[in-house]
């Protein structure tokens, strides 16, 4: 128990895009402008970021994002607040001095969350030194699932489909994405993103929050599509880090999604057989955000309860719920 551990293995959900306390929101869209030096223009809406109260998102994001989560009353929607989500996340340093005071809650249902919310911030707060020693002196790497974008993310055809007519909707999932690869993916493997990946969020922050059509659609366009998240640890065994939230498959509308399509169990093998220490028949660790093997009564009782709601309640998207997908995957490695 004396020894350094060797490697820290982040399976997803570092950051919590959709529910954020109330307490820290304010502070979260003043950062953020404040590390970029201007406000970001959010196509549709029609007020500043920072002119929006605590709690206040929650119909922009279900109504025009056409996101699912049941708590984006503080959704992060700019790639500035993402930025100081993160920033927030490692270091005591940027965090409030104060947190906004409680008299402008009037209900008491809401402001005894907003108490509890900021007692929890406290502790968060106390733990934060530790955290920061461990990123410090431990190799980490990271690996996203839906909370660093947003609840529910890419969890039915539906869903992909209905964001994706989203203007807004594309835009945060974008900002959401362009962040992840800042302040998580980039360290993963840097020589895994081209020029050409650099440039194009690069030159999209370089003009100010206000770049013109072609230039915002270009970059939500690049992001969606693009699908080199798979990256592997230089450990031995070798580890492969798998996106199971880009490169999934649907065979319905509202059904469990596939979570591995065929692009995706390429790119295990790519990425592989790209480590100059690896040989055929070596041993591989693979990291899965989604358990391969959950708790099997915790996903019995998930698919009942999905079948008398929905599948976005119960977050039903395991990989035993289609296992001709399953065996599949199985049967590749």
């Amino acid at each position: 128990m004396n020894k350094r551990p060797s490697v820290l293995f982040l399976t997803g959900d570092q950051i919590y895009a959709d529910d954020v306390a109330g307490p820290l929101i304010q502070h979260l869209t003043e950062f953020g402008a404040h590390l970029l030096g201007w406000e970001e223009e959010i196509v549709g809406l029609n007020k500043k970021l920072t002119e929006i109260g605590s709690g206040e998102r929650q119909q922009f994001i279900s109504e025009h994002a056409k996101f699912t989560s049941e708590n984006g009353g503080n959704h992060l929607i700019s790639f500035g607040e993402f930025a100081a989500m993160y920033l927030i996340s490692w270091n005591i340093q940027n965090w409030p001095l104060l947190f906004q005071d409680i008299e402008f809650v009037a209900e008491k249902k809401v402001k005894r969350k907003y108490q509890i919310e900021i007692e929890q911030l406290k502790r968060s707060q106390r733990a934060l030194p530790v955290v920061r020693r461990i990123l410090a002196n431990i190799p980490t790497y990271m690996m996203f699932d839906d909370h660093d974008i947003t609840d529910d993310w890419n969890i039915t055809r539906e869903w992909n489909g209905r964001v994706k007519e989203s203007d807004y909707g594309k835009q945060i999932v974008a900002n959401g994405l362009a962040a992840f690869w800042a302040f998580q993916a980039w360290g993963n493997d840097p020589s895994l993103y081209s020029d050409e990946f650099i440039t194009g969020i690069t030159q999209y922050l370089d003009k100010n929050g206000n770049p013109n059509i072609h230039t915002r659609k270009s970059f939500v366009d690049y992001l969606w599509n693009f699908h080199d998240w798979t990256f592997a640890a230089p450990t031995y065994p070798v580890t492969i880090f798998i996106d199971s939230r880009t490169q999934r498959k649907y065979d319905s509308l509202k059904g469990p999604p596939i979570l591995l399509n065929d692009e995706g169990l390429e790119s295990i093998s790519r990425t592989t057989y790209k480590v100059n220490y690896y040989n055929r028949g070596d041993p591989i660790l693979i990291v899965s955000p989604t358990p391969v093997f959950g708790f099997e009564l915790a996903e019995k009782l998930q698919k009942y309860l999905a079948s008398k709601s929905n599948v976005y309640k119960w977050d039903l998207e395991t990989w035993v719920r289609i296992k001709k997908a399953l065996y599949t995957f199985l049967g590749f490695l």
